[in-house]
C-alpha cells in the first residue's frame, strides 16, 4: 500500500524539479515489471484456449511507462538549465533515460518470447 501511495505521489509531482535515483528506476521498473506479469497470465490464458491477443494487452501498460518517463528524459536532455542544475555525469544521463529505455526492452523481451513460444508450440509453460 505504501508502495502505490508512493507512486501516486510521484505522479502528482508529474511537473516538479530534481528526480531522485530510486524515482528514476521507478518510471521504468514498475510498468515493465507489471506488464511482463500481465503478458505472462495473457500466456497461461491462451494455452487455456483464449484468444492470443489478450497477451499483447499488457502493451498499454508499457505505453503509460513511457509515458511517464517522456518527462524526466525530455528535462534532461532537451532542458539546458536542468541538465546543469543536475549533476552527475553519464550515470545520471543514464538514469534519466532507463524510464524510457526499460520498458523498450520490456517490450523486446515480449516479442522474444511469444517468438520462441510460437516458434516451439508449447503445450505448457
Amino acid at each position: 500500500m505504501l508502495g502505490l501511495l508512493q507512486f501516486s505521489s510521484l505522479l502528482a509531482d508529474f511537473d516538479r524539479g530534481e528526480y531522485q535515483v530510486p524515482e528514476l528506476m521507478g518510471i521504468g521498473l514498475i510498468p515493465t515489471a507489471i506488464a511482463l506479469v500481465l503478458f505472462a497470465v495473457g500466456v497461461k490464458l491462451q494455452f487455456a484456449g483464449k484468444p492470443k491477443w489478450i497477451k499483447w494487452l499488457s502493451t498499454i501498460v508499457l505505453a503509460i511507462g513511457v509515458f511517464v518517463g517522456l518527462t524526466p528524459f525530455q528535462e534532461f536532455f532537451f532542458d539546458p538549465i536542468y541538465k546543469q542544475l543536475y549533476p552527475g555525469g553519464n550515470k545520471v544521463a543514464l538514469m534519466h533515460a532507463a524510464g524510457i529505455i526499460i520498458p523498450v526492452v520490456g517490450l523486446i523481451a515480449m516479442f522474444v518470447w511469444n517468438y520462441f513460444l510460437n516458434r516451439n508450440k508449447f503445450e505448457e509453460l
